[in-house]
C-alpha cells in the first residue's frame, strides 16, 4: 500500500527542534537541533539576543538545512 504524504500524522524530515529560554526582559537564549530521519539529531544553532533576532536566526537556520520548524517544534522555558 502506498503511503499518503498528505497525512498530517506523518512527520517530515529534516526538522528543526528549538528550545528557547528567556534570560532577561530583552535577551533570549536559543538552542536548535536538526533532527533527521530515525531521530538522529545534531546541534546547529546556538544564539543569544532579542526575540526578533532569534526568530530571524531560526528562520535562516531552517532555510539553510531545508528543515521544517512549526510551532510544535519550538519549546519555550
Amino acid at each position: 500500500m502506498a503511503s499518503n504524504r498528505s497525512d498530517p500524522r506523518v512527520t517530515s524530515y529534516p526538522r528543526l527542534h528549538i528550545e528557547m529560554r528567556r534570560l532577561s526582559e530583552t535577551a533570549i537564549l536559543v538552542d536548535g537541533w536538526l533532527i533527521e530521519t530515525k531521530g538522529v539529531g545534531r546541534s546547529v544553532l546556538n544564539y543569544c539576543g532579542s526575540m526578533e533576532e532569534a526568530r530571524d536566526q531560526i528562520s535562516k537556520c531552517a532555510s539553510k538545512y531545508g528543515a521544517k520548524c512549526d510551532d510544535e517544534d519550538i519549546v519555550v522555558n
